[in-house]
């Protein structure tokens, strides 16, 4: 793997793990990482390198979740889908509460 294609598979792990909570074993799968520790240990590299926050936390709520995707671009059907919520406009309001009460701007840039 050369030093490009290490910093992508680094930042992939790194992302995937901070908007999912997925396993290092699951998320080795989706990258070119073979194993759970190689995983984590370039997700690590990948955070000090560009001063993000490390160690993960553990546990991630939906409306974290929601907010996190809708910043990402998802819109709140596709939210509501993969939150397994009722309504889209349940999905807008996880979203908008995690904003509201963790001093995030509304509508996320």
């Amino acid at each position: 793997m050369n030093l490009d294609q290490r910093n992508e598979a680094q930042e992939k792990a790194y992302k995937m793990r901070k908007r999912t909570r997925m396993f290092w074993a699951q998320i080795a799968t989706h990258t070119p990482y073979v194993c759970a520790g190689s995983c984590q240990a370039g997700a690590r590299s990948y955070a000090f390198r560009n001063k993000l926050p490390w160690p993960l936390p553990g546990t991630l709520t939906k409306a974290e979740m929601a907010y996190e995707d809708h910043r990402d671009g998802d819109s709140f059907e596709e939210i509501r889908k993969t939150l397994g919520l009722a309504t889209k406009e349940r999905a807008r309001k996880f979203a908008w509460s995690w904003a509201i009460n963790n001093r995030l701007p509304w509508p996320p840039r």
